[in-house]
């Protein structure tokens, strides 16, 4: 079992210059956190927000490379090669919007994408959560999550259950214990 998390545990106190780590489970305890991969290091620029599907194939994270603009962040993918992973690619558009695209969550899949962005609106001051398929090797079809999943305020971090019934996702929406509470959409089944 593997944990990949984002940290800026050696960068002292650069709040925004987060690095991709990774950690081992061994049956009995949690390895020691290490950066994970040389690929992805970049200086004074984030990475974060990673996200694999079952079959570790995709690797695709947020970040503030190039070619991301100053204090914004991009969706990157990198691909398994069989021995190493691709250099990081900025996915096209749909997906990158130009604005602030992060924190994916891809289906086990591999079929659908959740992220949060800030598209729509000129001078948006908040993100909402987008949908995407995977439709014959292309991004396509993005949608803006409504109804439970929307609100005046900032969403993101989409998560679904490993079974696909529940969807999580973070929000500082009004109603909240705190600055940013997790938030739970149970999925209804019709007979």
């Amino acid at each position: 079992t593997q944990l990949f998390f984002a940290s800026n545990r050696d960068n002292g106190d650069q709040y925004w210059d987060c690095e991709i780590y990774i950690s081992e489970w061994d049956g009995e305890k949690w390895s020691e956190p290490r950066i994970y991969d040389s690929t992805f290091v970049t200086a004074d620029k984030p990475d974060w927000g990673v996200t694999i599907p079952r079959d570790f194939q995709t690797f695709i994270f947020s970040s503030g490379r190039e070619p991301a603009q100053p204090q914004s962040v991009q969706m990157f993918q990198s691909i398994w090669l069989g021995d190493k992973w691709s250099q990081p690619e900025a996915l096209p558009a749909p997906v990158n919007s130009g604005g602030w695209e992060a924190t994916p969550y891809i289906t086990p899949d591999g079929k659908t994408l959740y992220l949060c962005s800030d598209r729509g609106e000129e001078n948006k001051q908040d993100v909402d959560i987008w949908r995407f398929d995977f439709i014959n090797g292309v991004w396509t079809n993005p949608q803006l999550m409504r109804g439970p999943f929307f609100s005046d305020k900032h969403d993101y971090d989409p998560c679904l259950s490993p079974d696909g019934t529940k969807f999580y996702f973070t929000s500082d929406r009004d109603g909240g214990l705190g600055d940013s509470d997790i938030y739970v959409v149970e999925k209804i089944f019709k007979r």
